[in-house]
Protein backbone atom coordinates (compact mmCIF):
# COMPACT_ATOMS: atom_id res chain seq x y z
CA UNK A 1 0.00 0.00 0.00
CA UNK A 2 1.06 3.59 -0.53
CA UNK A 3 2.70 4.92 2.66
CA UNK A 4 0.57 7.41 4.59
CA UNK A 5 0.84 9.69 7.60
CA UNK A 6 -2.13 10.90 9.64
CA UNK A 7 -1.82 13.56 12.35
CA UNK A 8 -4.46 14.31 14.97
CA UNK A 9 -4.35 17.97 16.02
CA UNK A 10 -5.84 19.86 18.94
CA UNK A 11 -7.71 23.16 18.66
CA UNK A 12 -4.42 25.08 18.84
CA UNK A 13 -2.88 23.19 15.93
CA UNK A 14 -0.56 21.06 18.08
CA UNK A 15 -0.05 17.39 17.20
CA UNK A 16 -1.73 15.17 19.81
CA UNK A 17 -1.14 11.82 18.06
CA UNK A 18 0.13 10.57 14.73
CA UNK A 19 -0.34 7.35 12.78
CA UNK A 20 2.22 6.30 10.16
CA UNK A 21 1.85 3.41 7.71
CA UNK A 22 5.31 3.07 6.19
CA UNK A 23 5.61 -0.69 5.70
CA UNK A 24 6.53 -0.29 2.02
CA UNK A 25 9.84 1.27 3.05
CA UNK A 26 10.71 -1.84 5.05
CA UNK A 27 10.86 -4.07 1.98
CA UNK A 28 10.66 -2.01 -1.20
CA UNK A 29 13.97 -0.16 -1.20
CA UNK A 30 16.23 -3.21 -1.15
CA UNK A 31 14.60 -4.50 -4.35
CA UNK A 32 14.67 -1.03 -5.90
CA UNK A 33 18.40 -0.63 -5.27
CA UNK A 34 19.13 -3.78 -7.26
CA UNK A 35 18.18 -1.83 -10.40
CA UNK A 36 20.92 0.04 -12.28
CA UNK A 37 18.91 3.23 -12.81
CA UNK A 38 18.36 4.22 -9.16
CA UNK A 39 21.95 3.32 -8.31
CA UNK A 40 23.17 5.61 -11.10
CA UNK A 41 20.95 8.46 -9.92
CA UNK A 42 22.21 8.09 -6.36
CA UNK A 43 25.82 8.05 -7.53
CA UNK A 44 25.28 11.28 -9.48
CA UNK A 45 23.46 13.17 -6.72
CA UNK A 46 25.11 16.26 -5.25
CA UNK A 47 23.55 15.51 -1.85
CA UNK A 48 21.63 12.52 -0.51
CA UNK A 49 18.78 12.81 2.01
CA UNK A 50 17.82 9.72 4.02
CA UNK A 51 15.26 9.34 6.76
CA UNK A 52 14.53 6.86 9.50
CA UNK A 53 11.43 5.47 7.79
CA UNK A 54 14.00 3.27 6.06
CA UNK A 55 15.44 0.23 7.83
CA UNK A 56 18.96 0.73 9.13
CA UNK A 57 20.36 -1.69 6.57
CA UNK A 58 18.80 0.28 3.73
CA UNK A 59 20.24 3.52 5.12
CA UNK A 60 23.65 1.89 5.16
CA UNK A 61 23.24 0.70 1.56
CA UNK A 62 22.38 4.23 0.46
CA UNK A 63 25.38 5.62 2.30
CA UNK A 64 27.61 3.09 0.53
CA UNK A 65 26.18 4.09 -2.87
CA UNK A 66 27.37 7.70 -2.84
CA UNK A 67 30.37 9.89 -2.13
CA UNK A 68 28.15 12.98 -1.82
CA UNK A 69 27.25 14.61 1.51
CA UNK A 70 24.48 12.70 3.29
CA UNK A 71 21.79 14.35 5.41
CA UNK A 72 19.55 12.41 7.81
CA UNK A 73 16.06 13.03 9.20
CA UNK A 74 15.32 11.25 12.49
CA UNK A 75 11.51 11.10 11.79
CA UNK A 76 10.27 9.94 15.23
CA UNK A 77 11.54 8.78 18.63
CA UNK A 78 10.64 5.19 17.74
CA UNK A 79 12.56 5.21 14.45
CA UNK A 80 15.41 7.61 15.23
CA UNK A 81 17.75 4.83 16.49
CA UNK A 82 17.88 3.50 12.92
CA UNK A 83 20.20 6.33 11.90
CA UNK A 84 22.55 5.95 14.88
CA UNK A 85 24.83 3.25 13.36
CA UNK A 86 25.53 5.58 10.43
CA UNK A 87 26.01 8.81 12.40
CA UNK A 88 29.60 9.35 11.28
CA UNK A 89 28.50 9.20 7.64
CA UNK A 90 26.16 12.18 7.92
CA UNK A 91 27.19 15.70 7.04
CA UNK A 92 24.13 16.96 8.95
CA UNK A 93 21.17 15.47 10.82
CA UNK A 94 17.79 16.96 11.68
CA UNK A 95 15.84 15.85 14.73
CA UNK A 96 13.62 17.16 17.48
CA UNK A 97 14.39 17.03 21.17
CA UNK A 98 12.52 13.77 21.76
CA UNK A 99 14.29 12.10 18.83
CA UNK A 100 17.65 13.28 20.15
CA UNK A 101 16.86 11.72 23.51
CA UNK A 102 15.86 8.46 21.84
CA UNK A 103 19.22 8.43 20.06
CA UNK A 104 21.20 8.92 23.27
CA UNK A 105 18.94 6.58 25.31
CA UNK A 106 17.74 9.36 27.60
CA UNK A 107 14.18 9.98 28.85
CA UNK A 108 12.28 11.60 25.99
CA UNK A 109 11.33 14.61 28.08
CA UNK A 110 14.91 15.59 28.93
CA UNK A 111 15.95 19.09 27.82
CA UNK A 112 18.75 19.79 25.36
CA UNK A 113 21.85 20.50 27.47
CA UNK A 114 25.61 20.63 26.88
CA UNK A 115 25.81 17.10 28.30
CA UNK A 116 23.17 15.68 25.96
CA UNK A 117 24.85 17.38 23.01
CA UNK A 118 28.15 15.81 24.04
CA UNK A 119 26.51 12.39 24.11
CA UNK A 120 25.04 12.98 20.66
CA UNK A 121 28.47 13.97 19.40
CA UNK A 122 29.99 10.88 20.98
CA UNK A 123 27.69 8.74 18.81
CA UNK A 124 29.36 10.26 15.75
CA UNK A 125 26.97 13.08 14.85
CA UNK A 126 29.18 15.98 13.74
CA UNK A 127 26.40 18.42 12.92
CA UNK A 128 22.79 18.36 14.08
CA UNK A 129 19.83 20.72 14.04
CA UNK A 130 17.52 20.00 16.98
CA UNK A 131 14.06 21.58 17.11
CA UNK A 132 11.96 21.85 20.25
CA UNK A 133 8.40 22.87 19.37
CA UNK A 134 8.05 26.59 19.98
CA UNK A 135 11.39 26.72 21.80
CA UNK A 136 14.82 27.59 20.40
CA UNK A 137 16.45 25.45 17.73
CA UNK A 138 19.74 24.01 18.98
CA UNK A 139 22.59 23.50 16.52
CA UNK A 140 25.61 21.27 17.00
CA UNK A 141 28.45 22.02 14.58
CA UNK A 142 31.58 20.09 15.45
CA UNK A 143 33.13 21.68 18.53
CA UNK A 144 30.62 24.55 18.52
CA UNK A 145 26.96 24.71 19.52
CA UNK A 146 24.33 27.39 19.88
CA UNK A 147 20.64 28.04 20.37
CA UNK A 148 18.74 29.96 17.72
CA UNK A 149 15.66 31.65 19.22
CA UNK A 150 12.65 31.31 16.94
CA UNK A 151 10.99 34.59 17.83
CA UNK A 152 7.22 34.99 18.11
CA UNK A 153 5.22 33.06 15.52
CA UNK A 154 2.42 35.22 14.12
CA UNK A 155 -0.96 33.46 14.26
CA UNK A 156 0.17 29.80 14.26
CA UNK A 157 -2.46 27.64 12.58
CA UNK A 158 -1.03 24.15 12.06
CA UNK A 159 2.38 22.85 13.17
CA UNK A 160 2.32 19.96 10.67
CA UNK A 161 5.28 20.35 8.33
CA UNK A 162 7.28 22.77 10.49
CA UNK A 163 10.16 20.32 10.85
CA UNK A 164 10.24 19.58 7.14
CA UNK A 165 10.21 23.31 6.36
CA UNK A 166 13.10 23.85 8.78
CA UNK A 167 15.13 21.09 7.12
CA UNK A 168 14.19 21.95 3.55
CA UNK A 169 14.96 25.67 3.76
CA UNK A 170 18.19 25.05 5.67
CA UNK A 171 19.39 22.58 3.03
CA UNK A 172 18.36 24.92 0.21
CA UNK A 173 21.02 27.34 1.50
CA UNK A 174 23.67 25.11 3.12
CA UNK A 175 26.55 24.48 2.53
CA UNK A 176 26.69 27.45 0.16
CA UNK A 177 25.62 29.60 3.11
CA UNK A 178 27.19 29.26 6.56
CA UNK A 179 25.20 26.92 8.80
CA UNK A 180 24.14 29.62 11.32
CA UNK A 181 22.63 31.75 8.56
CA UNK A 182 21.07 28.76 6.78
CA UNK A 183 19.39 27.62 10.00
CA UNK A 184 17.94 31.10 10.48
CA UNK A 185 16.31 30.83 7.05
CA UNK A 186 15.04 27.39 8.03
CA UNK A 187 13.52 28.79 11.23
CA UNK A 188 11.86 31.54 9.20
CA UNK A 189 10.44 28.95 6.79
CA UNK A 190 9.07 26.87 9.66
CA UNK A 191 7.37 29.94 11.13
CA UNK A 192 5.81 30.77 7.77
CA UNK A 193 4.64 27.18 7.30
CA UNK A 194 2.75 26.97 10.59
CA UNK A 195 0.78 30.03 9.53
CA UNK A 196 -1.29 27.97 7.08
CA UNK A 197 -3.28 24.74 7.28
CA UNK A 198 -1.50 21.65 6.00
CA UNK A 199 2.05 20.30 5.84
CA UNK A 200 3.48 22.81 3.36
CA UNK A 201 3.05 26.40 2.25
CA UNK A 202 2.61 26.75 -1.52
CA UNK A 203 3.64 30.42 -1.54
CA UNK A 204 6.74 29.93 0.62
CA UNK A 205 8.96 31.59 -2.01
CA UNK A 206 6.94 34.80 -1.65
CA UNK A 207 7.14 34.91 2.16
CA UNK A 208 10.26 37.06 2.40
CA UNK A 209 12.27 34.45 4.28
CA UNK A 210 15.52 36.40 4.19
CA UNK A 211 13.89 39.40 5.85
CA UNK A 212 12.23 37.14 8.42
CA UNK A 213 15.57 35.43 9.10
CA UNK A 214 17.38 38.74 9.52
CA UNK A 215 14.75 39.83 12.06
CA UNK A 216 15.28 36.80 14.32
CA UNK A 217 17.06 37.27 17.65
CA UNK A 218 20.78 36.59 17.70
CA UNK A 219 22.00 33.06 18.35
CA UNK A 220 23.14 32.14 21.86
CA UNK A 221 26.43 30.19 22.12
CA UNK A 222 26.51 26.99 24.18
CA UNK A 223 29.64 25.83 26.01
CA UNK A 224 29.82 22.11 25.26
CA UNK A 225 30.35 19.56 28.02
CA UNK A 226 33.05 17.21 26.80
CA UNK A 227 32.89 14.96 29.89
CA UNK A 228 30.08 12.41 29.55
CA UNK A 229 31.44 9.99 32.15
CA UNK A 230 28.76 10.89 34.68
CA UNK A 231 25.91 10.33 32.24
CA UNK A 232 23.86 7.15 32.34
CA UNK A 233 24.23 5.29 29.02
Amino acid sequence: ATPSYTAIMDADGEVMAALADMDLYETGLARHLRRAEPRALIAQAGMLLVDANLPSGAIGALCDATDAPIVALAVSPAKAPRIAPHAARFALAFMNRREMNALISAPLGEPVTPATLARLSALGFRRAVISDGGGPVTVLDGDAAWRQPVGEAANPVDVTGAGDALAGATLAHWPGMALPSAVRVGVAAAAATIGVTGPFRADIAACGLKGRADALPAREPIALDTDTSSETP
